[in-house]
């Protein structure tokens, strides 16, 4: 039986592993309108550069994990039933 007579098994098709930057910049997108809106104040640390640096290479930067961070804390309080300005 020759190579063409035999027959051909199915492929499955092959998952592709992709970063999900669309999702990052949408979550990022409520921090980043609140930080330019003058909503956001950071502590003076030895973290501040870093932070920056990372905040500003979002979303072609290497690193994105202080970002999703930052961008899941503001979320979480601007959606949370139990924040308020009075408890500051």
């Amino acid at each position: 039986m020759s190579n063409a007579d035999k027959p051909v098994a199915p492929r499955k098709p092959r998952a592709r592993r992709r970063k999900a930057v669309s999702a990052d910049d949408t979550r990022a997108k409520p921090a980043s309108a609140q930080a330019e809106a003058g909503n956001v104040k950071l502590l003076r640390g030895d973290w501040n550069e870093a932070f920056l640096d990372e905040i500003c290479a979002f979303p072609n930067g290497q690193f994105d994990d202080q970002v999703d961070a930052f961008a899941d804390a503001l979320n979480e309080l601007a959606l949370s039933s139990s924040f308020s300005f009075s408890n500051f």
